[in-house]
């Protein structure tokens, strides 16, 4: 029931929310909070299942959350609930979802059935422009500014997400469960044809958000894998990871341009020249991510170990940082930080950062090293599922670098790593004899 209600609450676009002692909750918060409680009752002896590294790392990722917010000001208890809530909650929902032993088997019809529809959606919106969510219930609030325009002649779609890179890395974060029903499908042919429509199902809607860095992400994820898998793609990769990296810094005002030209007629002026740190910058869609990071990266590292917490890093641009451009154009237009670890550094320090990739690495390598075992422990799964998880969440780790740590996917995000540690934790209780 966990499973499947994470798995529904997809469906209900994150703009419908209500405030609670001061913290937005959204439907699929809520129903992460109820799905929870009836768990604890319903499965008491599971609540203290298996450690693994991963749990570990969330809890310092909560602690550190705590103790650098309290030090700006925050009461210790509405610090901690809005910490849970951020951090525990979506974790936990996967996490838990997964100690059942056909955990995957069972779910992943409904976590496909549900990415196709979003995808549908998708593409409609971004044939007709006409958002599904939006003409039957309310309009999506402007929490976050969309690209309203059209990109390559297409309407960029956001279904039920604020935004469509945040579309996007939910399509690309349920690619490893259309993987998942294809792989449990040796006696069941219907679930492979399932899962094969689904996947082109989700790559469809990722496409149809028309979004550069999920593409971007799952490239890289899937050369992770074939690297891992093969000695040979390994040393091809590593080959062309190199040559590339000196020829894009060879020419580099050259791949600009070419990435710009398909962002053209978007709401972000083009060709702008703007003034920064004392000389005229020229400004476009692309290059506006290379200037966040060259003015908010000094900023994070004079914000040491602690940065500068949540209140003071929230808006746009942030309400109490220093050291940002006295030319309020500027500070406008660079006010939109697309870069999560630059999000985390502002808000964590340096130490916040360090966090979350220490959580990204601990997932790719927990789901990694399961592939040996995968097929005898999560049967009718094998490798195949494991492999694939990895790769998204490398993908991830590479499409994050390009947009705003939202809560949009972030949520999603902390659900699936919440599912590769409930896999670890199930496998750990299988060992133990527990089942």
């Amino acid at each position: 029931m966990l499973g499947v209600a994470m798995a529904m609450s997809l469906l209900a676009a994150t703009w419908f929310q209500v405030s609670f002692a001061g913290m937005p909750i959204n439907v699929r918060t809520a129903t992460s909070i109820i799905f929870l409680i009836v768990f604890t009752f319903h499965s008491p002896r599971l609540i203290f299942s298996p450690l693994t590294l991963i749990d570990c790392v969330v809890a310092c990722l909560v602690v550190w959350h705590v103790m650098v917010d309290t030090y700006f000001g925050g009461s210790v208890f509405g610090t901690f609930a809005a910490a849970y809530g951020e951090w525990v909650l979506p974790y936990a929902a996967g996490r838990y979802a997964m100690l059942h032993q056909q955990a995957l088997q069972q779910l992943s019809p409904w976590f496909v059935g549900v990415g196709s529809f979003l995808a549908v959606a998708a593409c409609l919106e971004a044939l007709l422009g006409l958002n599904l969510w939006e003409t039957l219930f309310t309009a999506a609030d402007n929490e976050v500014l969309r690209s309203m325009g059209t990109r390559f002649g297409f309407y960029r779609a956001i279904a039920a997400t604020r935004h469509p890179l945040f579309l996007g890395t939910i399509f690309m974060l349920l690619i490893p469960w259309a993987i998942s029903l294809i792989d449990s499908s040796s006696n069941h042919p219907n679930r492979r044809i399932a899962g094969i429509v689904g996947l082109i199902s989700l790559l469809i809607g990722l496409i149809a958000t028309v979004s550069r860095g999920p593409l971007l992400g799952l490239f890289c994820g899937g050369l992770f894998v074939l690297a891992i898998k093969h000695r040979i793609v390994r040393w091809t990769v590593l080959v062309l990871v190199l040559v590339g990296g000196i020829l894009i810094a060879m020419r580099q005002d050259d791949m600009l341009q070419l990435v710009d030209i398909s962002t053209k007629g978007e709401y972000r002026p083009k060709g702008w020249i703007v003034e920064f740190d004392g000389e005229a910058r020229h400004y476009t869609g692309a290059r506006n991510r290379l200037l966040i990071l060259e003015l908010y990266g000094p900023i994070v590292l004079r914000g040491g170990a602690l940065g500068y917490g949540t209140e003071n890093s929230s808006g746009f641009p942030p309400k109490n940082i220093p050291g940002l451009p006295k030319d309020p154009e500027v500070r406008e237009l660079l006010g939109d930080i697309d870069n999560s670890y630059l999000n985390m550094g502002l808000r964590f320090g340096c130490v916040g950062i360090a966090l979350l990739i220490v959580l990204l690495v601990s997932t790719v390598t927990s789901a990694i090293r399961m592939t040996r075992i995968a097929g005898t422990y999560f049967y009718p799964n094998g490798p195949s599922t494991l492999f694939a998880f990895a790769a998204v969440v490398v993908a991830y780790a590479v499409e994050i670098g390009t947009v705003f740590f939202h809560y949009d996917h972030r949520f999603f995000f902390l659900l699936t790593i919440g599912v590769i540690a409930g896999l670890q934790s199930q496998y750990m209780l299988a060992r133990r004899g527990a089942f």
